[in-house]
């Protein structure tokens, strides 16, 4: 174990830095410039920190780091899967390295390498509609088989739908979580990310055992945007921190793309503030390709409209539903009773019969499209 008086080499003299409370970012940025190195930062006195305004607590810390915790995340970061990438490491990701402020480290739990894949974010309401599920579902879909890695924030609602339709192709997916490594949050996605593991990565800047704080989400959302090309907002309330992803996407100078809803639903307001304040309207998935690079793209057919058109032949079971909605209002639960089916097949459905204009979607549930 390292001493105080010994010189920490590259990666705990970042973890020192990461792990030192209060200082401010400007801060960190310019002495970092100024000396070059972690290692040099880390063997300045404390009158000399104090000129460069570090605060009496990230100068304690610096000058007597906590040896154990730092061993303890060495000893994780030694584990199968598991890795930390410092803000020098040529392996950063080079977009987030790009932005105004990034994590100094990232500790990942999986494989590293698709940090510097064409990513595309796509983020949005926890409390997603069923309609808002199955777009989410529908683009993730698309975009995943373009070649696009999809990040996202783990939560639930449009997150959670996005990682869990990447898996299920199976293809790459980020999770970029607002607690420690160690922690995934909410509990109900532990299975989902076991897959995230496995078909791509889970990320965070935050040290293990970190517990999720409020403050912790915007902070995550900043690497969200800044890991990817573009950000897809599919269903958020004006209150949404998928806005805040959407605002810092914009500052970093990202494409941000937003899907429109029914002028009615509260939880397709924040799409529309976007759209008027210049995010790009989605109608189906090749409104966003068309904006990306096509070289980082896979030559596959993207062009899945999602415009009306009641030419599409039903099979039996879309039938079978498509019987049970006239044009008094039906909630999501109604069908699924109706038509003995599962709630995700149900889903699915009706978004199929929503897309192709049999249907429409209303406050609390569905009703058969005017003639």
């Amino acid at each position: 174990m390292q001493t105080k008086q010994t010189a920490p080499n590259d990666i705990t003299a970042w973890l020192i830095l990461h792990l030192a409370p209060f200082i401010k970012p400007s801060v960190l940025q310019q002495s970092l410039q100024h000396f070059s190195s972690p290692q040099h930062l880390c063997q300045l006195d404390k009158r000399t920190l104090q000129q460069w305004g570090f605060s009496d607590a990230a100068i304690a810390a610096i000058l007597q780091p906590d040896w154990n915790q730092l061993e303890k995340i060495l000893h994780w970061a030694a584990e199968p899967h598991h890795s930390l990438l410092c803000l020098s490491d040529t392996h950063y990701p080079t977009l987030l390295r790009e932005t105004t402020n990034p994590p100094l480290l990232l500790y990942i739990d999986g494989n590293p390498a698709l940090l510097n894949t064409p990513q595309i974010a796509v983020v949005g309401s926890r409390k997603a509609s069923h309609l808002g599920k199955a777009l989410t579902h529908h683009l993730t879909l698309a975009l995943s088989h373009a070649g696009l890695v999809i990040t996202s924030g783990l939560a639930l609602g449009v997150d959670g739908v996005s990682h869990a339709a990447a898996v299920g192709i199976p293809a790459p997916t980020i999770a970029v979580m607002a607690t420690g490594i160690d922690i995934i949050y909410p509990r109900q996605h532990a299975a989902l990310a076991d897959k995230i593991r496995e078909h791509g990565a889970i990320i965070s800047e935050f040290p293990p055992l970190t517990p999720p704080k409020a403050f912790h989400f915007p902070q995550r959302n900043r690497i969200i945007s800044g890991l990817s090309l573009a950000v897809l907002v599919v269903e958020a309330g004006l209150q949404s921190g998928s806005l805040i992803t959407a605002r810092l996407a914009a500052e970093q100078g990202r494409d941000v793309f937003a899907v429109p809803g029914s002028i009615t639903n509260p939880i397709a307001a924040g799409c529309h503030y976007l759209i008027q304040q210049g995010a790009k309207l989605v109608t189906c998935p090749d409104d966003i390709l068309a904006e990306l690079p096509h070289d980082l793209l896979n030559p596959v057919a993207t062009e899945l409209k999602m415009t009306p058109s009641k030419q599409t032949k039903l099979d039996k079971d879309h039938r079978k539903l498509l019987e049970c909605i006239g044009f008094d209002m039906l909630r999501f639960e109604q069908l699924v009773d109706r038509t003995g089916f599962s709630t995700q097949k149900v889903s699915a459905m009706l978004c199929n019969l929503t897309l192709n204009g049999y249907i429409k979607e209303e406050i609390g549930g569905y009703s058969r499209a005017t003639l």
